[in-house]
């Protein structure tokens, strides 16, 4: 008895997991349809009037109040070059990233190491 009633759970339970994925798939389908039918729609009503979109140019506006960061970057630039005119550096490019090249070795210290030269 409770085997039939446990295979009649089981059976009810894959059956209810089937209907959930067919309402599923029915309603992300239907979703799609409907962003379809909208977008159509809009794409119609501006063929019909004739509105097309602005593309916005990328003019420089000299005019425009500035942000605070680029306030601040441009007082960190001139910070910076009154401290390299202080300190008569001013003829030196930029500091960039470099690491330069190792130190040679020292063969008393790389006593008992493998060295690998790639």
């Amino acid at each position: 008895m409770e085997i039939v009633l446990l295979c009649i759970v089981l059976g009810l339970t894959v059956i209810n997991l089937l209907c959930l994925i067919v309402i599923g798939a029915f309603l992300v389908q239907f979703r799609d349809r409907n962003n379809k039918i909208f977008s159509d729609m809009i794409e119609a009503m501006e063929v019909m009037w004739g509105a097309t979109p602005v593309v916005p140019t990328a003019e420089p506006n000299d005019n425009r109040p500035k942000t605070w960061d680029e306030k601040y970057e441009e007082e960190l630039d001139a910070m910076t070059k009154r401290l390299r005119q202080d300190s008569g550096l001013v003829s030196l490019p930029d500091p960039g990233l470099s690491w330069g090249t190792p130190p040679a070795l020292n063969p008393q210290n790389a006593e008992g190491l493998t060295i690998k030269d790639k």
